[in-house]
C-alpha cells in the first residue's frame, strides 16, 4: 500500500488555516480511515508547534493569536468520505498578523511553520 504521505502535494493556504493534500493513490489505499487521519494529524501537529516556536520569537507568544492556533482533524462524510487534517490560527486577528494589514508587516507564521516543517506551501508568501 502507497503511504498517504508519499509524494505529498503540499498544503493549500485558506485565509489562516492549512489543509493537507496528500498523494492520491494513498488516499485510495488508506480510505477515510482512523489511520489516514492520523497520518496527516501528526503533520499538522508538528506545524502548530512550530508556528507557537516562531510566534513566541516575534512577541505573540501569549494572547488570542497564540492560544487560537491549533490543529485539527477528522473524517468528512460528504460525498467520498476523505480524511482531513488542518493547521489553523483562529483568532479574528490571525490573518492580519499572517498576511499584514495597512497597520502592520506581515509575519507568515503558519507558512513559515509548514515550510520548516518540510512542506511546501501553494501560493508561498504573498
Amino acid at each position: 500500500m502507497p503511504s498517504p504521505l508519499a509524494g505529498f502535494e503540499g498544503l493549500v493556504k485558506g485565509s489562516s488555516t492549512f489543509t493537507f493534500v496528500p498523494n492520491p493513490a494513498g488516499i485510495i489505499a488508506a480510505g477515510a480511515t482512523p489511520l489516514m487521519e492520523l497520518a496527516l494529524y501528526a503533520p499538522a501537529l508538528q506545524i502548530i508547534s512550530l508556528a507557537q516556536t516562531i510566534a513566541g520569537m516575534e512577541a505573540f507568544d501569549t494572547g488570542d493569536y497564540y492560544d487560537g492556533l491549533d490543529a485539527t482533524h477528522g473524517i468528512d462524510y460528504e460525498g467520498i468520505p476523505t480524511a482531513y487534517a488542518t493547521a489553523s490560527a483562529f483568532d479574528f486577528k490571525s490573518a492580519w498578523i499572517e498576511y499584514g494589514s495597512i497597520h502592520n508587516s506581515a509575519h507568515h507564521i503558519l507558512t513559515r511553520a509548514s515550510e520548516a516543517a518540510g512542506f511546501k506551501v501553494k501560493g508561498g508568501r504573498q
